[in-house]
């Protein structure tokens, strides 16, 4: 059971549930489960980061299905190998 403690690492004031789920079909030992009551977090924003002024300019790579090259620089330049 310390084990469930140390994974889920509840805080001072945080709710559980703690259920007894029976025991091992064959070793016997007693099974428990661990619920942390806490808010989910929100996913950080990362356009608020870049603004369209920093932004680079990105090739279109589609612009020309002709030439297979520019689809490779087009990607090459996103990578940062230019």
């Amino acid at each position: 059971m310390l084990s469930l403690y140390k994974r889920h690492k509840p805080k001072v004031g945080e709710r559980i549930g703690l259920k007894y789920a029976g025991t091992h079909p064959e070793k016997g030992y007693k099974l428990y489960a661990l619920v942390v009551d806490r808010p989910e977090e929100a996913e950080p924003d990362f356009d608020a980061l870049i603004s369209d002024s920093d932004a680079p300019e990105e090739p279109d790579p589609f612009s020309d299905d002709s030439d297979a090259s520019a689809f490779g620089a087009a990607l090459r330049a996103r990578a940062g190998r230019t």
